[in-house]
């Protein structure tokens, strides 16, 4: 078995790119047109959480400076009652703060004194943070003069919701740990068996579905309901409004009482679009997703014969270190469910990872002197994984089979001197719930292997050792570690 350990350096290269683009590469500026006028954001005490609200002074298309005129006394100013008349001269305890993003720079910049930047932003950001758990909702008026000289006013009612970090809850963060029996087959067909005991974490930095929940329940709501996402306008006459009420009246129904009422909504959604002219597409949601796993697992052991031919065999298991990293991006998919309880949503992601494994050391089976060093062999793969996505909220259920997985993918691996590359690599994940939210049984099937049709490779020094491949299925007992933490602890949960 040959030591390397030398990654190419294509792997490197391409694992900076994807942290460059996730970095730099996606638009900030991009803004929401609140339903009614009404803003919603959920965030935890002591985290800053921001919207970012579509200018409608510089919309639908970015004007020149002159062309629009400010309010010459304030232009964008925070009040406590409904009617902008009645500002306020002080509001110490106001949890709000505004700043504005684009055209020229792509993040996010507080306001000058005049506002004067509010001609050419793209979006009037609004960003919340409070210490204490609650409530507290602000309105927001902007004033200004278009560019036909006719004055404007808009008021958005603002309303900010903190709680207690709850981890345990909130999807975008998971940390299990697996433990259960593993039936290797290697070169000797299912003979070798070992415990495992290995910890999954998985977090998601970036989740378009979340957001929008957050930030626009009323079009989240929407979506879920019909699987569309539409652009709806803030400011609509009374035939938007009637058509508006109907598709939520019809939203509230329960199809599966009342099968009719799916092709009335359908209906109706059209309507509404036509009446809006919106822009209405398929419900995805862009997703970036970091996935990392370590732990102790079996790695088999090679013994080198002191006979004539020196032939390899594959000896018994031993104890090893297994570890691996991935960034995924890709899309979150709703889809139909034929009850309420069935899964609704999955994602569908390009996820390159990165992997090491400890390979003992080849021993002489008739001296027990060393023969070649135990080393760590890294590994590298290009994968396309599908995953059922687990539960956000009573509108999006997991099933079943929450966390279930599917990847697949081709790469090298340092650990099979024979068949570095390429390689077919397959992990399975089959989790099946129990009723309990701290633990459930889970089957997982792995796959490294030469790829498809691989001729074999003739060596008389090496006659078992023949493009090794390995194929794990597992029997696993999974924990989640951050609701087994918050049951001990006897934490209760405060976040809206």
């Amino acid at each position: 078995m040959q030591v390397q350990r030398k990654l190419p350096q294509f792997v490197w290269v391409l694992f900076l790119s994807l942290v460059a683009f996730s970095a730099f590469g996606a638009n900030v500026c991009t803004g929401i047109t609140p339903a009614n006028n009404g803003i919603q954001i959920t965030s935890t005490t002591g985290v800053e959480a921001p919207y970012q609200l579509l200018n409608p002074i510089s919309q639908p298309a970015p004007q020149p400076a002159q062309a629009v005129k400010l309010d010459d006394s304030t232009p964008l100013f925070w009040h406590t009652d409904p009617d902008p008349a009645k500002p306020v001269s002080s509001d110490p305890d106001n949890p709000f703060t505004l700043g504005y993003c684009g055209p020229s720079s792509n993040k996010t910049l507080s306001f000058s004194g005049d506002f004067k930047e509010l001609t050419t932003a793209e979006t009037v950001v609004i960003r919340f943070k409070t210490d204490n758990q609650g409530s507290a909702t602000r309105y927001l008026t902007l004033k200004w003069t278009d560019s036909s000289g006719k004055p404007q006013t808009q008021t958005y009612s603002v309303t900010g919701s903190a709680g207690a970090p709850d981890y345990a809850n909130d999807s975008r963060y998971k940390i299990w740990a697996y433990t259960g029996y593993t039936y290797l087959r290697s070169q000797n067909d299912f003979k070798d068996s070992f415990a495992e005991l290995l910890v999954r974490v998985e977090t998601r930095f970036v989740d378009g579905r979340i957001g929008l929940r957050d930030h626009d329940r009323a079009r989240y709501d929407y979506a879920v309901k019909t699987g569309q996402l539409c652009d709806l306008d803030a400011q609509s006459p009374e035939e938007i409004r009637r058509l508006r009420k109907k598709v939520q009246k019809l939203s509230a129904i329960d199809i599966n009482e009342k099968p009719d009422t799916a092709k009335e909504l359908k209906i109706a959604s059209q309507e509404l679009a036509e009446a809006l002219g919106t822009n209405c597409r398929a419900a995805r949601f862009s997703i970036w997703r970091i996935y990392g796993e370590a732990g102790l697992t079996g790695t088999t052991s090679v013994t080198t014969g002191s006979d004539s031919l020196n032939k390899t065999t594959i000896g018994g298991t031993t104890e090893g270190f297994t570890g691996s990293a991935g960034l995924g991006y890709g899309r979150t998919v709703l889809v139909s469910a034929l009850k309420q309880t069935d899964t609704s949503a999955f994602s569908v992601l390009f996820v390159p990872r990165l992997g090491l494994a400890s390979v003992p050391a080849t021993i002489d089976s008739k001296t027990g002197n060393i023969v070649t060093a135990g080393f760590t062999a890294f590994d590298y793969s290009l994968n396309a994984r599908i995953e059922n996505e687990p539960g956000l909220d009573e509108k999006i259920k997991a099933g079943s089979f929450e966390g279930a997985y599917s990847e697949i993918g081709f790469g090298e691996s340092q650990q099979f001197s024979r068949k570095k590359f390429p390689r077919l690599r397959y992990d399975g994940l089959l989790p099946v719930s129990v009723g309990s939210d701290i633990f459930r049984f889970a089957l997982r099937v792995q796959i490294d292997a030469p790829r498809p049709f691989a001729p074999k490779k003739q060596d008389p020094t090496s006659l078992t050792d023949n493009l090794a491949s390995q194929i794990r299925i597992s029997a696993l007992f999974n924990l989640d570690l951050l609701a087994l933490g918050k049951r001990i602890s006897g934490t209760k949960s405060t976040t809206p």
